[in-house]
């Protein structure tokens, strides 16, 4: 298992797409990146997406409290998570700080469903964990 933050083009971005969609234990989440120009509407988007157990606010730690529930999902019965985000280049558009948020948010689960669930949790068992960030096909990002 490697888990990996990934740039793909979106004429590649339909076979992921397809197995995620026809294997029952992979939970496939898809954004649309136009919809999210700061993070904390993001944050609220993966609250209902995932069905977090408590909502994370959109008060100072927040960020904090986002991280906690994404390197839990023990109320989800999936061994495999795919995020997709479509519409990259606009995605967290007018929050830099947001942004470099993300990206260090989902390298942290990234290696933490791979290695450091089995150290950190009783019982935790490594999971497939992806994001793929749809890129423009003409500028490459």
């Amino acid at each position: 298992m490697k888990n990996k933050i990934q740039y793909i083009e979106e004429r590649n971005i339909g076979a992921i797409r397809e197995k995620a969609l026809f294997s029952p234990k992979t939970r496939l989440v898809e954004v649309d990146g136009k919809k999210y120009g700061y993070y904390a509407d993001f944050v609220e988007f993966l609250e209902f997406e995932l069905s977090f157990p408590r909502k994370c606010g959109r008060t100072a730690g927040y960020i904090n409290r986002c991280d906690d529930w994404m390197r839990d999902l023990s109320w989800e019965d999936y061994d495999e998570y795919v995020f997709i985000i479509y519409n990259y280049k606009w995605f967290l558009l007018h929050d830099c700080f947001g942004k470099g948020a993300f990206f260090t948010s989902f390298e942290e689960y990234t290696k933490f469903w791979e290695y450091g669930v089995e150290n950190c949790v009783v019982d935790g068992k490594s999971k497939v964990f992806n994001l793929y960030l749809v890129v423009d096909e003409k500028y490459g990002y």
